[in-house]
């Protein structure tokens, strides 16, 4: 597990950035993923200073499962829409 901490923004006390990552080495552990896939997870916690900012809803998403979490999170239903990337990028 990996957690980068920054902070100093104007609005924004701080951000701690938490990486839990798959072991890749070994070829026994190789092998095994290959047969029970897994994920590497990152978690971003952002600290902002309530008084300076309005509540921001933030959902990043794959298209098929964001346009699904719009229909089933009010939340999203009411502060957010679904955006497509800029053409030309991943």
């Amino acid at each position: 597990m990996l957690k980068f901490y920054t902070s100093g923004k104007r609005f924004c006390q701080g951000l701690l950035a938490t990486m839990e990552l798959n072991i890749r080495q070994g070829l026994i552990l190789r092998l095994y993923n290959m047969v029970v896939p897994c994920k590497d997870e990152i978690m971003f916690k952002v600290y902002i200073n309530d008084d300076a900012m309005d509540h921001v809803v933030v959902n990043v998403a794959k298209k098929k499962l964001a346009e699904i979490m719009q229909k089933e999170i009010t939340n999203l239903q009411r502060f957010a829409s679904v955006v497509s990337p800029p053409t030309g990028e991943k």
